[in-house]
């Protein structure tokens, strides 16, 4: 889960997020894994991203998967707030994710 906060509305996109860390990240890299006929994706909740990996907003819930080689037999569709939430975290967030707090469904 990634959390961000601004005064003003803005546009943020995993390229920014990458940059802010330090890790490079393009089409054909992502920070040190650059090999030649290695493929790198993106998928958006379960979907094969039509936008380059940089360019990808990160939105509210949004489920963005990188893969480097060959895909899984199964990409993530949905981000589990319940599932990932920590026992210090507060369940009650996960409404922010429009999913229902732990013990209410």
């Amino acid at each position: 889960m990634i959390h961000i906060e601004t005064f003003r509305n803005q546009r943020f996109t995993l390229g920014m997020l990458f940059t802010e860390w330090g890790v490079r990240l393009t089409g054909n890299c992502v920070g040190g894994c650059c090999r030649r006929g290695t493929p790198i994706s993106a998928y958006i909740d379960g979907h094969r991203a039509s936008d380059s990996i940089p360019d990808i907003a990160l939105t509210k819930g949004r489920e963005v998967a990188l893969v480097i080689g060959s895909p899984p037999s199964s990409i993530p569709s949905r981000w589990d707030c319940r599932a990932k939430i920590g026992p210090i975290e507060n369940p009650g967030d996960c409404a922010d994710f429009g999913q229902p707090p732990a013990g209410s469904g």
